[in-house]
């Protein structure tokens, strides 16, 4: 049975670039046979789920964690030293004993696949007649990583695919050449990468060995009870990796294996950037500089956020909602910090069209940056008015429709929910422009994101911004009261991105050549590349602005670096580049 306790971390230690040794003192004795993993609560990394880390050695008293950072919970992990302490969940996966008496046992390890199999190194050596580890990595240096850390006493084949250490190329070489040698029954067990686990497969097929393969995969809750780290069986139905495994039979499992789901954030940081030129982007008729866009309401008109330090990298402003009148907002407090996002309910305060044109546009266009100006509107007719007059400015790139809006002619609908209206809206108002650009900005709280944006495309949009915020609400359980005054609120941050993610992708499918603006809890270059592949041209980044002014800076400089690490020459090569399943 699992259960949560806290480790203290004895020592730490690097054993190559990215890669850390942590040994934990436990504090009650606990026993973890090997293929066992655990369950590590990183939550101060700005995760949810606890991330799953086999054990790569255990006394009872002591845990051994050997962990690559690939993400922010892992980046966080690795990061730990002497002292510090961590939450873990223990022991989780089927505690399997192997009958391995007078077998030899072959023990394969690929990458950080590696680390599991020297817990099966310990505790078999004596049960066997022979126990031999292969490590195979990429880099020369990752793999005398491992080496410093495998058991003294076992003994071991080194591969290295640059040749730099050991034999150079695959570890199913050597395992090839151990298997063709006259020996004691062999038994061979494998992790590492699923195309090196299918390899290994076929290999002890050819030679008559027995194959053990263990598994990675995301998990929920190590314990079964999401039942998401399903893998297929040869009998029939499916197991679980964590509770069933991860230790499997290879002639059990289906091949090819489903592939691992994971929130892989690859590494980029060593790429060289490319050119800033590579950004470069057109979004219809716009030539921007970079694909990167601040949303309208998270940079003020422009100079605010200039002010604060963040135009660097930024391709265009998309000003504040402009409406006919000012406004001066909704009654405080207008926003409420949530898990992984924020409420707000500004209530579109602005300065209103006047003070707007002569004041707040001309500092807007002195930024040098193409300005998108964000229009919003109670009624078609204060659109129009509002849309007449912009249309005659100069600097005015383009026009972003904000139909997140009450129509209070029609009993307060929002425009963006109704098709009719906002087919009605878009036509209006492209009319009224004088040959600008006009994107309109979809709310995502609606059943079929793919109907208003129809309706706005066949009535004359030009572009499609997506997504707004979706409706939330906060209750303050001492005083039993709505926390936001206006009850409810828009809701932004990362907790919306998947959202805007599947929302950008179905109107893409829907309008392969239609420009898209996306937009939607993106926190950094990672975050803006999913959007980009999904279908959006350019992003929009919104409430990171927020607290981190120099954001956009940081995503220019990501996604230079991604696009040398995938060898592509512009920006335009990732937009619109997702590979359909």
């Amino acid at each position: 049975m699992s259960k949560t306790l806290t480790a203290r971390v004895r020592s730490a230690r690097t054993l190559s670039p990215g890669i850390r040794e942590l040994v934990l003192t436990l504090p009650e004795p606990l026993t973890m046979l090997p293929g066992s993993f655990v369950q590590v609560a990183t939550r101060p990394a700005g995760t949810l789920l606890r991330r799953p880390i086999s054990v790569a050695g255990s006394d009872g008293t002591e845990l051994r964690l050997i962990v690559r950072a690939v993400g922010k919970g892992t980046n966080w992990l690795v990061s730990r030293e002497a002292g510090d302490e961590l939450n873990l969940l223990l022991p989780c996966g089927a505690e399997r004993e192997l009958a391995l008496e007078g077998r030899r046992l072959l023990l394969v390890g690929g990458g950080i696949g590696t680390p599991p199999l020297f817990h099966f190194a310990e505790y078999y050596q004596p049960k066997t007649v022979e126990t031999r580890l292969i490590i195979g990595a990429l880099g020369g240096e990752e793999v005398e990583g491992y080496r410093s850390a495998a058991p003294a006493d076992v003994p071991l084949t080194l591969v290295s695919e640059d040749g730099t250490v050991g034999e150079q190329g695959l570890v199913t070489t050597p395992l090839k050449r151990l298997l063709a040698e006259d020996s004691p029954p062999t038994t061979v067990i494998a992790c590492g990468p699923e195309p090196m686990l299918a390899a290994v497969r076929q290999i002890c097929a050819e030679y008559n060995a027995d194959c053990y393969v263990q598994l990675e995969s995301l998990m929920a809750c190590g314990t079964g009870l999401c039942q998401g780290c399903a893998v297929p069986m040869v009998a029939g139905g499916y197991k679980l990796v964590c509770k069933d495994g991860p230790l499997f039979r290879a002639e059990e499992l289906v091949w090819p294996l489903p592939a691992t789901p994971r929130p892989l954030r690859i590494e980029v940081a060593r790429s060289a950037p490319a050119p800033k030129e590579s950004l470069a982007i057109s979004l219809g008729s716009l030539k921007l500089k970079t694909p990167i866009l601040v949303a309208s309401g998270t940079a003020g008109y422009g100079p605010e956020l200039q002010a604060a330090g963040g135009l660097e990298g930024v391709g265009a402003i998309i000003t504040k909602t402009v409406t006919l009148e000012p406004r001066a907002g909704n009654p405080a407090p207008r926003i409420c910090e949530t898990p992984a996002g924020m409420l707000n309910s500004i209530g579109l305060a602005n300065v209103g069209l006047r003070r707007f044109i002569e004041e707040k546009l001309p500092a807007a266009r002195a930024l040098n940056l193409p300005v998108i100006v964000n229009i919003g509107g109670s009624t078609t007719e204060e659109y129009v008015t509002v849309a007449e007059e912009i249309g005659q400015q100069d600097g005015v790139a383009a026009v972003e429709l904000n139909v997140s809006c009450p129509n209070v002619d029609h009993g307060g609908i929002h425009f963006g929910t109704d098709p009719a209206l906002l087919g009605d809206l878009t036509r209006r108002v492209k009319a009224a422009l004088k040959g600008q650009p006009l994107f309109v900005k979809l709310t995502p709280n609606v059943i079929d994101i793919t109907i208003p944006a129809q309706a706005a495309v066949e009535n004359g949009a030009d572009g499609l911004s997506l997504i707004n915020t979706l409706v939330g609400m906060a209750v303050d359980v001492a005083s039993s009261r709505p926390i936001i005054a206006n009850r409810v609120g828009g809701l932004s941050g990362p907790a919306i991105r998947p959202v805007a993610v599947r929302m950008v992708d179905q109107v893409r499918r829907l309008f392969p050549d239609v420009p898209i603006i996306g937009l939607g809890g993106i926190e950094d270059w990672h975050d803006a590349a999913e959007l980009l592949i999904a279908g959006a041209n350019v992003i929009c980044l919104g409430t990171a602005n927020l607290y981190n002014p120099g954001v956009a800076g940081e995503v220019a400089d990501g996604l230079r670096r991604l696009l040398t690490w995938r060898g592509m020459a512009g920006i335009s090569e990732l937009s619109s580049s997702l590979n359909g399943m």
